[in-house]
């Protein structure tokens, strides 16, 4: 899920820690 998340986020452009820090 973390994977897909992050993937996803990579093809909006932001970053993964953004990501992270909102999960």
């Amino acid at each position: 899920m973390k994977a897909t998340v992050a993937d996803i986020a990579r093809s909006c452009g932001l970053s993964t820690a953004t990501v992270d820090r909102v999960l």
